[in-house]
């Protein structure tokens, strides 16, 4: 007599379709959260540009009136209805007496949580500004 070999069906176990799916989940959510991610960093750096060239507008406003920073102020944009900005005399931490430490400050609307922050210098018998340093790590 023969034996026949047994053979074995093609195909996948339960179990290993049961891996081969939970896998397969991880790698979709993985995915899912990373677009998540992506979208949000897209919208803050949206934000963060609006805020910026709001500020940018506001400044040179002020520039091309011949009008000085107004210090301790606050007030929203025209054109940005969702953003306002304040600025604030801050210590210098400078012996000289001539120049102004400004902070401009811009805001969302609906948040204390700035966006965008830039320092400038501003001379106290005239308007004119200098750029100092400007803060986007303000954004969320």
């Amino acid at each position: 007599m023969r034996s026949s070999p047994s053979k074995r069906p093609s195909g996948f176990t339960l179990v290993e379709v049961l891996v081969g799916s939970a896998i397969l989940a991880l790698l979709l959510g993985s995915f899912v959260e990373i677009a998540n991610q992506l979208r949000k960093q897209e919208g803050n750096a949206a934000r963060l540009d609006k805020a910026s060239a709001a500020a940018d507008r506001l400044l040179c406003s002020w520039q091309s009136s011949k009008q000085a920073i107004p210090l301790h102020a606050q007030g929203s944009f025209p054109e940005e209805k969702d953003l306002t900005w304040r600025t604030e005399e801050i210590p210098s931490g400078i012996s000289d007496d001539s120049l102004v430490l400004i902070r401009l400050t811009v805001f969302g609307s609906n948040s204390e949580k700035p966006i965008f922050t830039v320092h400038l210098w501003q001379s106290k018998d005239s308007s004119v500004v200098f750029e100092g340093e400007t803060d986007d790590s303000a954004t969320p």
